[in-house]
């Protein structure tokens, strides 16, 4: 998560470092790789939605990750004034109910706060 908030905020140094620190404490390139590639624009959404059944094993650890790829296309999409695109990910996010997860507690804030006062970026 912090790669991508990196890579959003300009800092393509400190999110590449990032994510290398990530793929080898997780022993998991495919995931970081994955994400990484899809805020790139370098693999579409639905390519990216595909994450979950390529980088997981477990139905407990698909729905964390299912939880993790909707929360980072609704950053995405809420980079990019897409509004009603980043609640619909951020309301899929919370679909999982993986509670656990930092992701599903960003995208219920998100939620709250875009449902609340729009674009807050822009005004």
């Amino acid at each position: 998560m912090s790669a991508i908030a990196s890579w959003l905020a300009g800092d393509d140094e400190t999110a590449a470092a990032t994510l290398k620190e990530a793929a080898t404490m997780q022993g998991d390139s495919d995931w970081p790789r994955l994400a990484i590639q899809y805020v790139n624009g370098t693999i579409s959404e639905d390519e990216f939605r595909q994450a979950p059944e390529r980088t997981t094993i477990t139905p407990f650890k698909r729905t964390s990750r299912e939880c993790e790829v909707n929360c980072i296309i609704g950053l995405v999409k809420e980079s990019r004034h897409d509004i009603p695109g980043a609640i619909a990910a951020y309301q899929a996010s919370l679909a999982t109910k993986s509670s656990g997860d930092t992701e599903y507690f960003v995208s219920k804030l998100a939620v709250q706060r875009l449902q609340k006062s729009g674009d807050p970026i822009h005004r």
